[in-house]
């Protein structure tokens, strides 16, 4: 067989393929089948290989900010402004008990829909103060990031649901379903 794909690129090898970068292999071996390393050589053919599934990936140059990252995706594949996306942010701030700076809390209303996600327990460097159901960051820009993360969250996992693909996680709260969103 020609090692040419016919565009002038070589013929990746099936090992190339099967062990790619986002899958691992890992063996499981079911209990009792193995009793010494003799028995692996032997019993090999009745090891299980589990795959690890990919993860929904995210856009390439937003690693870690997350409104860059939802920006980018309504700008580039449904057609809005940056103006409009800036609009579709709400945020406040408020003086929370024993703290000398205001914190501020934010909410990402997807322009399509009009689903509102409130700011998730993003993990930042800077800090977190939870308060209940609402999460309050030392900035606005870290609220809104939060806000965006937590949508980002919630539309990957329904990306992914009834799919072989894991859904991108970014906040420590778990994301949810369309009409299972917490009270804001």
């Amino acid at each position: 067989m020609d090692d040419d794909d016919g565009w002038g690129r070589s013929r990746p090898r099936f090992e190339e393929i099967f062990y790619s970068r986002d899958y691992t292999l890992e063996p499981s071996l079911d209990e009792g089948n193995v009793t010494s390393n003799e028995d692996m050589e032997v019993e090999f053919s009745k090891q299980t290989w589990t795959v690890d599934i990919p993860r929904d990936q995210v856009i390439a140059g937003t690693e870690g900010v997350p409104k860059a990252e939802i920006n980018q995706y309504y700008i580039n594949n449904k057609g809005f402004s940056s103006q409009q996306m800036s609009s579709a942010f709400t945020s406040w701030m408020t003086l929370i008990p024993g703290e000398s700076q205001p914190k501020h809390t934010s909410i990402f209303t997807c322009p399509i829909r009009g689903e509102h996600f409130g700011s998730g327990y993003w993990k930042n460097d800077r800090g977190v103060w939870n308060d209940g159901p609402v999460n309050f960051f030392q900035s606005k820009k870290d609220a809104m990031n939060a806000a965006a993360a937590r949508a980002l969250d919630c539309f990957s996992l329904r990306k992914c649901q009834g799919t072989n693909r894991r859904p991108s996680k970014r906040c420590l709260d778990d994301a949810y379903l369309r009409g299972k969103a917490p009270l804001l």
